[in-house]
């Protein structure tokens, strides 16, 4: 409803300049508030509902961006590196407009991030694990990387998710393994963050707790960075800001996810052309569902 209201003030020139002012008010915020709780009750106690309730609002947000911005999506098309890529955007686009399953079974591909006939495998690989959950990524580049990797920074800010990563790590008898328990970010500073346990926990404004965030640049900064592989519910953008001057200066292979907001779409790819304009920019999908939409730079 909000999102409508918000739709409806942007359309005409004089209420547009209503909605800075709407946005501040008792009423607007008391509103949000109220939702919020509402969401969260349902999400606690009834789930499949909640679900529902999401994938719904989740669709209206991506068409009223999408309706709104085709020439953008248009422009991400051009600088995609092959046809299948042009297919694999065209074809989420579709299913988020309408979803049906068997819209994406042309497109689905696996493995996810780790994808060698775009990607091969280094010597020394210097691996940034945005997002590491409880380590599937890294038994993912133990597989890509043959067992050896020179270091893997492992960033993950959800101390269930963590302890879970940990006893992955050990388990595995991984080495060579920095475990960050930080969120990644655009600078050094402490955010509110909702910690579930759960592959969607994430940066939020309605967070249950804070955790510190840091940058990329900040800290993978004395080593020559190979891989950045980013899938943080959102963040990805901020992410990527942070992560500036070793994208620039290393030119790692990077593996992003795309999917969680729908401007992230068009911005990531567009944002990572203009740091690295020799890079080579592929998008693949990896699930029967919305989810797992990767950018792939490559040089």
């Amino acid at each position: 409803m909000l999102h409508d209201v918000r739709l409806f003030l942007e359309k005409y020139k004089y209420s547009a300049r209503l909605v800075s002012v709407f946005g501040r008010s008792k009423i607007w915020c008391s509103i949000r508030v109220y939702r919020a709780n509402r969401l969260e009750y349902i999400r606690k106690h009834d789930p499949d509902r909640f679900a529902l309730m999401r994938a719904k609002e989740t669709r209206k947000e991506f068409a009223a961006y999408y309706n709104s911005h085709k020439s953008l999506f248009e422009s991400v098309k051009s600088i995609l590196e092959d046809e299948f890529s042009r297919e694999t955007l065209q074809t989420v686009i579709d299913y988020r407009l309408s979803p049906k399953k068997e819209t994406l079974q042309a497109v689905v591909v696996s493995p996810m991030y780790f994808l060698r006939e775009l990607i091969s495998p280094l010597k020394d690989e210097v691996f940034v694990d945005g997002g590491a959950y409880t380590g599937d990524s890294i038994i993912g580049l133990e597989k890509f990387a043959g067992g050896y990797w020179k270091k893997v920074y492992a960033w993950e800010p959800d101390e269930i998710n963590r302890s879970r990563l940990i006893k992955t790590c050990e388990a595995r008898k991984y080495q060579n393994i920095e475990i960050l328990p930080f969120g990644l970010w655009s600078e050094k500073t402490k955010l509110h963050f909702n910690q579930e346990g759960k592959d969607w926990t994430k940066i939020s404004e309605n967070g249950s707790c804070t955790v510190f965030v840091d940058s990329i640049d900040n800290v993978c900064w004395e080593d020559k960075v190979t891989f950045i592989k980013l899938d943080i519910e959102g963040s990805e953008m901020e992410a990527l800001r942070g992560a500036e001057k070793i994208i620039r200066r290393d030119k790692p292979r990077l593996a992003i996810s795309i999917y969680h907001e729908p401007q992230d779409y068009c911005e990531i790819p567009l944002y990572i052309r203009e740091l690295v304009p020799e890079y080579k920019l592929y998008i693949r999908h990896h699930k029967f569902n919305k989810n797992d939409t990767v950018l792939y730079a490559v040089l």
